[in-house]
């Protein structure tokens, strides 16, 4: 990723050196993750004290919390993100999204959250149609697979889904 405010041009031909890490903010760890390429989307600049800042959007940031739930503290956690949020998701972004990871069990675990929110999108319908049981169907993939099931999206609810009806909490 190049500096805001540049465009590739502007560095061709120049050594660049790598950017800073650090490793606590305000006495705080940060824990550091690796992404591919391939998934660097879903970002804006956001600018605070006047100065850039890359951050995800709220719905990549939802998304990422679906993929890498132990990232967030949890499932719980998780799945009250959403709660929290779903009346300021904008579902347009988010269906983009979703279909820009290429990731079914994505799918299968959005539609089953943006139902069970009582929420709609038009992506939902082709959702389903590329939903499949298999190693990976589970709502939690952290977790192991639970009897509990939802024959519509052919997921394993393995985690409790209390976290979507108790907003606020």
């Amino acid at each position: 990723m190049i500096p805001s405010g540049t465009n590739p041009d502007d560095w061709f031909g120049l050594d660049t050196v790598p950017g800073r890490v650090v490793d606590k903010i305000n006495k705080l760890p940060i824990h550091w993750h690796r992404l591919t390429s391939t998934r660097i989307f879903g970002q804006e600049e956001y600018s605070p004290l006047g100065y850039p800042v890359r951050v995800t959007t709220p719905e990549r940031t939802l998304l990422d919390g679906l993929l890498r739930p132990e990232w967030c503290g949890g499932m719980e956690n998780v799945l009250r993100a959403w709660a929290n949020y779903k009346d300021l998701i904008n579902l347009n972004v988010l269906g983009e999204l979703v279909d820009r990871f290429h990731v079914t069990v994505l799918c299968q675990r959005v539609g089953f959250i943006l139902e069970e929110l009582g929420l709609s999108h038009t992506s939902i319908e082709a959702w389903l149609s590329r939903s499949h049981r298999g190693g990976s169907s589970k709502l939690a993939g952290n977790l192991p697979f639970a009897p509990t099931f939802s024959k519509r999206w052919m997921l394993s609810i393995n985690t409790p889904v209390d976290a979507l009806h108790s907003e606020g909490t």
